[in-house]
């Protein structure tokens, strides 16, 4: 399953009204405490659904408006480049035999 992860060059600090990220060509974006909780957890360690469900649970709210919500958030963040995802590919293990006995 894929996995949120930001990009390396996407930067986060404290700021006084919050949290900022900047990533080089978009500027600055204010994030707030729930924003910044939710880009922290896009590390490649996390999935969608988990995050949406830390979230529902942290704030008491329900899961189809978290969906909703982090869902447009995270495409903001892959339009403008920040966001990607990590690709778990499963690799055949060298030493088992491939059968192609069924490939024409």
């Amino acid at each position: 399953m894929q996995k949120p992860i930001l990009s390396k060059k996407a930067k986060i600090r404290k700021d006084l009204e919050g949290y900022i990220l900047y990533y080089p060509g978009t500027g600055l974006i204010l994030l707030n405490t729930t924003a910044y909780e939710i880009v922290s957890k896009c590390n490649g360690n996390y999935t969608f659904d988990e995050i949406i469900s830390f979230i529902s649970k942290k704030y008491g709210v329900q899961i189809e408006v978290v969906y909703k919500d982090v869902k447009a958030f995270f495409i903001n963040l892959e339009q403008l480049n920040i966001l990607t995802y990590t690709h778990d590919y499963s690799l055949p293990n060298a030493n088992r035999k491939v059968d192609n006995s069924s490939i024409q």
